[in-house]
């Protein structure tokens, strides 16, 4: 009856539900578009970490070769390579989280007026994520370095 009275009166009257599904509606494709600029994100960064890569392994083909010649096994050369690529994907994870804790608490004062909570699970899981992007990126620069023939390198072809 009292929603019946407000709109006989020029109210406009919504129940909350109808409200709190128009938000969660929102929050949904606010939330996709962020899952969407992270995988956009994430597959640039896996880019440019294979392009390094694949440059790092063509400029050293000849001392690739020369290890090989010398008896350095698959699983060392890979080792080295990964380990590169490891040492990148830590340095570039903990400069994204602090790059990224900044840009939240600017973002956060400035539009929401809050405080953003730093959570420490945060941080693991971005190293952890970095990670797993530098070793996809540069899984087929090793898979090249692997695949050089010491003896055509060292002969110069």
């Amino acid at each position: 009856e009292v929603i019946k009275y407000l709109e006989n009166n020029g109210y406009k009257v919504k129940k909350i539900r109808q409200v709190a599904q128009s938000e969660k509606a929102l929050l949904d494709k606010t939330q996709l578009l962020m899952v969407l600029v992270s995988l956009f994100v994430l597959s640039a960064a896996s880019l440019s970490l294979f392009s390094t890569m694949i440059t790092s392994v063509l400029e050293r083909s000849r001392e690739i070769g020369l290890m090989k010649a010398l008896g350095c096994g698959n699983g060392r050369l890979a080792a080295i390579f990964l380990a590169e690529a490891g040492v990148m994907g830590v340095a570039g994870g903990i400069f994204g989280y602090f790059v990224g804790l900044l840009l939240a608490q600017f973002i956060g004062m400035e539009i929401f007026n809050v405080q953003v909570s730093v959570k420490p699970e945060v941080f693991l899981l971005t190293i952890a994520a970095s990670m797993l992007v530098a070793f996809a990126g540069s899984f087929l620069p090793v898979l090249r370095a692997l695949s050089i023939d010491p003896v055509v390198i060292l002969r110069g072809e």
